[in-house]
Formats: structure tokens, sequence, C-alpha cells
């Protein structure tokens, strides 16, 4: 299935830029890809960097919400606590 990731993280980014009523918003920054070192695309999460006019530094973040239907109850709740180390 289709992630809009992308679209959405565009959409808050120019609504920000150009709806800024109060004239609060300084800068926001590109959107950028969740990459790994070596440049491999690790998810379809976008971020994007919004400055105040204080200077302050704000995170937008749009990730995909990944919800698996749960087969036996309470194992989705496990398998967020789990850590696999390697």
């Amino acid at each position: 299935m289709l992630a809009y990731c992308d679209y959405i993280a565009h959409l808050c980014r120019t609504a920000l830029q150009n709806h800024d009523a109060q004239s609060l918003i300084y800068a926001a920054g590109p959107v950028r890809l969740d990459l790994d070192d070596g440049g491999a695309l690790n998810s379809t999460t976008k971020h994007f960097t919004v400055t105040d006019i204080n200077g302050k530094r704000y995170t937008v973040t749009v990730e995909e919400v990944v919800e698996a239907p749960e087969l036996v109850p309470g194992v989705n709740e496990a398998l967020n606590l789990l850590t696999i180390r390697g």
C-alpha cells in the first residue's frame, strides 16, 4: 500500500509558510528523508525543521503508522517492548 508521507510533509511545510497569520514562523527548512549512514532509505518517515521568530527550532515529523492485526491478545504490546540485540 502506498504511503503519502512526502505529500503530507509538503502540505504541512507549505501551510506553515503560507498561513502564518501572526508572522511567528521565521523559516521552515527542507523536507529530509530518513536515510542510514550509507544513504539507503530507512523508512518513509519525513522530517523538517521550523524556526520561530525567537530562533527556537522545532522538528516536525511525518511518520507512517503501521498497525499489525493482533492475532493473540497482548502480542503487539509484547513486541513493542522487545529489544533485539545482534
